[in-house]
């Protein structure tokens, strides 16, 4: 399996955020790296090495052989450069030759490290994950999910939280079209009570907004390129329709 670096030169873009619902895909950072950190000269290198841990220590397997200790005794992490193989069903697997997917990932101490990224079996980019990515100022405590399509061509990014305790609903996910324009973007932040879906033309320009939170409520649908502004609000608790040509308010009434 033997990658081709012009992939990466297609992949890396200069990095910018502004505002989520108006960041374009030539703005994202992608960092595709996978040839650089994986491949020597054209050739795989994956160790797929363990390490060792109690209470204290970091130990390599010789070494606990070595002194005689039993492997059972410690926690056992994946570490270093590994390359691992998925069936259809995302299964981990050991048989090559069964294989549908294969990634490569690098962990330090059972924690994957930078970029994780997963092909197809034609050698196809499928997915990228990143643990703790850049979130506009911040850091997300969560992972970056890019997803590729069958020309390896971005399709949608996905920000996905950790597991926690409170188990509520969070999707975050910005879809393209090909152009690299912003398809459509989908906020569902239950803990936040924050809900945000916008869709766009293939120009850029908005045909449909929905906005739920704790200080505004409204659905918009735009015709005629934008001209035109269909509008469904709850104002105090009152629900109101009402239409905008051009940015002029023509009528407004309770539903």
């Amino acid at each position: 399996m033997v990658r081709s670096v012009t992939f990466l030169l297609l992949l890396v873009f200069s990095f910018a955020y502004r505002s989520w619902t108006q960041v374009a895909l030539s703005e994202t950072d992608l960092r595709i790296d996978f040839p650089q950190r994986f491949y020597d000269r054209n050739q795989l290198i994956t160790e797929n090495t363990y390490v060792y841990t109690d209470s204290a220590y970091i130990y390599f397997e010789q070494d606990l052989l070595n002194d005689g200790k039993d492997l059972s005794d410690y926690r056992k992490h994946k570490h270093g450069k590994w390359l691992e193989y998925f069936d259809k069903n995302w299964n981990s697997i050991t048989d090559k030759e069964e294989m549908a997917y294969y990634s490569l990932t690098e962990y330090d101490v059972g924690t994957a490290k930078g970029s994780a990224f997963f092909f197809d079996k034609k050698d196809r980019l499928h997915h990228a994950t990143l643990r703790h990515p850049p979130y506009g100022e911040n850091t997300f405590e969560g992972f970056r999910v890019i997803w590729l399509d069958q020309n390896e061509q971005v399709k949608t990014i996905q920000y996905e939280r950790f597991r926690d305790q409170l188990d509520l609903e969070y999707v975050n996910r910005t879809t393209y079209f090909s152009n690299g324009k912003i398809e459509s973007y989908t906020l569902r932040d239950e803990e936040q009570s924050n809900y945000h879906i916008v869709e766009y033309d293939k120009e850029g320009k908005i045909t449909y907004e929905l906005i739920a939170n704790n200080k505004e409520q409204y659905k918009v649908k735009y015709k005629r390129r934008g001209k035109v502004e269909l509008r469904e609000s709850r104002e105090d608790g009152v629900s109101y329709k009402s239409k905008r040509v051009k940015g002029e308010l023509k009528w407004k009434k309770e539903m």
